[in-house]
């Protein structure tokens, strides 16, 4: 049973042999998807009634002991797709007389649709990913992977459950068994599907052509600096110097002064702005981990993207001249400081005009080819068109900064590998070695010439994603003081 706790803030309960249990931790994620993510009521609604569905799910239809965390999601979309009934045996009390039912429906779906489906399935893998990121220690959920069910059935007898962040009886700990091993399974899992979502860096360069001086600004910080977008948005007039070529990101939340300050960031928006950064509109601006690793300048993948933000950033201030009351750089034209879920929205916008912009460019590259030649063509079309579509909003920027750092392994003879890797790791502000595994990889093309570099001793260049992007973007330049 989906239920309303506060307006727009939702919680599932799931009936056991009588007795009702709540998973805690969906009420924490409906007031993150509210407060941090600026998630709509309606689309909050749409996640709960999925949660809803898939913990039914997950209580009665068992996940198989060889089967796999996604191969578990796999059936379970099959079957909201063909419809679903789950059924139990019941004790039903009549009139002082116990009635046992051995198909008591405890759900019914008719088959949904595939968009409907997906949907849900996302709003899913969003949840479990987001229990996974909590690191949850002391509360466990429903998919904790070690739980004490000796010492909850305890608490809950005492009718101290809420102590464990769960409502819940011994009943429900024989159902789940004596231990979930779900989000072990997730962690893997999600690793190996990140490492597919990054931006193709080949297009790089046509994304900064299609877009206003705002949004390559924004690009260039996410792609070539490695900035997650509520840090790229919490950008202020005082965290860059255009004689050093310096830019900062300051957690707006913390107790940093920023380069050319004296008092504590969230200090100075609290007293001088009247900006609380734990309040909307700027919540989603905040930025809960350092980058880099460590407080210092951003890690540029190469001078030349450098010059071109600074250069971008010029025509940025011109176009918004801060008459606003924040000292944020990324504004709307009314002033107001610019939010995650518009830069998504424009940036899908950009998505779609690169997968036509790629296709008609292909179209042109095959004539009057021979068929080797076309060959080649296709398999790099094929390659660009399939990345596109596995683009998972701006973040896939922050991947292709990763990816980025894994090529300069073929430009060199004197870098190793690993050493990339580290500075890869402390340019995205990964403190354990484990986590720049979803996000460094050599790409399929790139692993032939690492190999070509390491047998042969040769090393190829690929400086052209560099030339290309400024070259690209001083046209645009040209091209709008022209018109």
């Amino acid at each position: 049973m989906k239920y309303e706790i506060e307006t727009g803030i939702y919680q599932v309960a799931i009936n056991i042999e009588g007795e009702w249990w709540v998973d805690k931790y969906v009420q924490k994620w409906m007031i993150y998807l509210k407060r941090r993510c600026n998630t709509t009521k309606n689309s909050r609604e749409i996640y709960g009634r999925a949660l809803d569905i898939f913990l039914h799910y997950y209580v009665y239809v068992k996940q198989n002991i060889l089967e796999s965390l996604y191969e578990y999601l796999d059936r379970f979309r099959e079957d909201l797709r063909l419809g679903l009934i789950i059924r139990t045996k019941r004790t039903i009390k009549l009139d002082k007389i116990d009635i046992v039912k051995d198909d008591y429906v405890v759900m019914k779906l008719k088959p949904l649709k595939i968009n409907t489906i997906n949907i849900y399935m996302r709003a899913i893998q969003w949840y479990l990913n987001y229990l996974k990121e909590q690191n949850i220690k002391d509360i466990p959920s429903l998919f904790k992977e070690e739980i004490d069910w000796k010492l909850l059935k305890m608490r809950s007898l005492k009718g101290k459950g809420g102590g464990y962040g769960l409502m819940m009886n011994p009943i429900l700990s024989q159902l789940l068994g004596a231990k979930v091993n779900i989000l072990k399974n997730i962690k893997s899992n999600r690793d190996s599907s990140m490492l597919d979502t990054y931006f193709p860096p080949e297009l790089f360069s046509e994304l900064l052509e299609i877009s206003s001086p705002r949004e390559q600004a924004i690009y260039l910080l996410c792609g070539c600096a490695g900035a997650r977008i509520g840090q790229a948005l919490s950008l202020t007039r005082d965290d860059y110097n255009y004689e050093t070529k310096e830019v900062y990101i300051v957690d707006p939340l913390s107790d940093e002064t920023g380069p050319l300050g004296t008092v504590s960031r969230f200090k100075l928006l609290k007293e001088k702005y009247d900006i609380n950064m734990e309040e909307e509109p700027y919540q989603s601006l905040a930025s809960k981990y350092p980058i880099p690793l460590q407080y210092s300048e951003l890690l540029w993948i190469n001078p030349s993207y450098k010059k071109v933000f600074f250069h971008v950033l010029k025509d940025v201030k011109k176009g918004n001249p801060y008459h606003n009351k924040h000292p944020f750089v990324f504004n709307t034209k009314s002033g107001k400081v610019l939010t995650t879920n518009e830069s998504y929205r424009i940036f899908k916008t950009k998505i779609k005009k690169l997968i036509i912009k790629t296709e008609n460019d292909w179209k042109n590259k095959r004539e009057n080819k021979l068929s080797e030649e076309k060959e080649k063509i296709d398999n790099e079309y094929n390659y660009l068109i399939s990345q596109l579509e596995k683009v998972r909003g701006l973040h896939s920027l922050r991947h292709m900064y990763a990816i980025m750092w894994a090529d300069l392994s073929t430009t060199s003879l004197e870098i190793s590998l690993m050493e990339l890797r580290s500075l890869c790791q402390f340019g995205l502000g990964h403190s354990s070695e484990s986590a720049i595994l979803s996000y460094f990889t050599l790409r399929k093309k790139s692993r032939l010439l690492y190999m070509e570099k390491i047998t042969n001793g040769k090393s190829i260049n690929l400086e052209e994603y560099f030339i290309n992007s400024l070259s690209l973007v001083n046209n645009y330049f040209e091209r709008k003081r022209n018109g």
